[in-house]
């Protein structure tokens, strides 16, 4: 399935942390632009959860056609879900709805009371490993490693820096919400098919890094970003300052988007049922 084409594309580099987020960056592409751009939070603060929200909401209410790559996971492995009590869940909004209920009244759409609320032991929330803990993948988390060279954390690991259990969680919360405000103006792929307006989909930049570098090691130097930029026919935008990993990621991953959006084969999908129930990643084959 081809979805018609789109006026920019935007990487989001997410955060499931507590408190300050100094780890969300916000890159914008346009279609015909020469180079990305990050987006600077409202008021040069450090970006929050909910003000990503909100100025995707605003700009998808101005008309613009936008793909939107969230760096989380949109969903939990379905072998998981019954220990949950969402054995009934069989498509992700489902999933969302849930897990935006358990965490009612956390600041800026934090994921921490549903982990909470989870049976001890599922979740390895920290010390040493917990008895019978499985490092439980989703279908996509499975076919990105062995296609791709890039492999996913499990989101039932909340230990470690690379962990992103609570980063999904916050962020199926966003999705949620997203999907509460946009109505049928944002299609949230695989959950929704793309239509002719905005679409929201997972991505990885981990694998955009690894196809203009053929490495998966973050990019910390500007002439290595300026090379996988290239990678993507795309050149390097004007910042100053020293740039972190979550901007370079951020920046990478919307050249890698524009150019996976081009090609026909972007929202194909593998026919097994559990993919929309669980979330697909954008870019990995089918």
């Amino acid at each position: 399935m081809t979805a018609a084409p789109f006026d920019e594309g935007w990487a989001i580099d997410w955060s499931g942390a507590r408190g300050r987020l100094a780890g969300i960056a916000v890159a914008r592409l346009g279609s015909d632009a020469d180079a990305p751009a990050l987006v600077p939070a409202p008021g040069d603060a450090p970006w929050t959860r909910a003000a990503v929200v909100d100025l995707l909401v605003s700009a998808i209410g101005q008309g613009r056609r936008i793909l939107a790559g969230f760096d989380f996971a949109f969903g939990l492995p379905a072998e998981v879900l019954p220990a949950l009590g969402l054995a009934g869940c069989r498509r992700l909004p489902c999933v969302w709805r849930h897990v935006d209920r358990a965490c009612a009244g956390a600041a800026d759409l934090h994921g921490g009371p549903f982990v909470d609320a989870a049976p001890v032991g599922l979740f390895w929330r920290g010390g040493p490993r917990p008895p019978g803990w499985i490092a439980a993948m989703r279908m996509t988390d499975t076919r990105c490693a062995e296609s791709l060279g890039a492999r996913p954390e499990s989101v039932m690991k909340l230990i470690g820096a690379k962990q992103v259990g609570l980063g999904a969680l916050a962020g199926m919360r966003s999705l949620a919400a997203l999907r509460r405000r946009c109505g049928p103006g944002l299609a949230v792929w695989p959950a929704d098919d793309p239509g002719r307006g905005s679409v929201a989909v997972e991505m990885f930049p981990t694998v955009y890094r690894r196809r203009a570098t053929g490495s998966t090691a973050k990019i910390r130097d500007p002439a290595v970003l300026a090379r996988a930029l290239a990678a993507f026919g795309c050149g390097l935008p004007m910042v100053g300052g020293s740039l972190g990993d979550d901007a370079t990621d951020a920046l990478v991953a919307a050249a890698g988007l524009r150019e996976d959006a081009r090609g026909a084969s972007a929202f194909v999908l593998p026919s097994a049922p559990r993919v929309r129930q669980e979330g697909w990643i954008f870019g990995v084959p089918p």
